[in-house]
């Protein structure tokens, strides 16, 4: 999904088109997908499908709360490709510091990190907080 969405910021969508996906994710809600561009509903409607299933699979085990955590990791990503994406379309070359700062985020280390305590059942709220 982090390669979906890193793909649709770096190739597929104008400016406009962008911000209108980074402010979708953000709000993350089925209702605002009739906002996006059709190519652009594909990858949003599969990225709040899969984070569905992942919170059906933890409610399972008394751990849906996981989910929240990672919801607002993966938005972190979406407003740092944005600002790359502006960027590039725009042509404009930031300092070094920018740069690495943002890159920092579009890494997704802190989803990764985050998506993989799903798994690990000794990952208690307090080690997501």
């Amino acid at each position: 999904m982090i390669s979906a969405i890193d793909d649709t910021y770096d190739s597929y969508g104008t400016i406009d088109e962008l911000e209108i996906f980074t402010r979708v994710i953000e709000r993350w809600d089925i209702k605002e997908m009739d906002e996006l561009p059709n190519f652009m509903k594909i990858c949003y409607k599969a990225l709040l499908d899969l984070f569905d299933k992942h919170e059906e699979e933890l409610r399972q085990h008394e751990r849906s709360f996981a989910v929240h955590y990672a919801k607002a990791t993966m938005k972190e990503p979406a407003r740092s490709y944005n600002i790359e994406a502006k960027w590039l379309i725009t042509g404009y070359m930031p300092p070094f510091a920018d740069y690495r700062a943002n890159g920092f985020i579009t890494s997704t280390y802190h989803v990764l990190a985050t998506i993989s305590f799903f798994g690990m059942n000794s990952a208690a709220k307090e080690a997501f907080d």
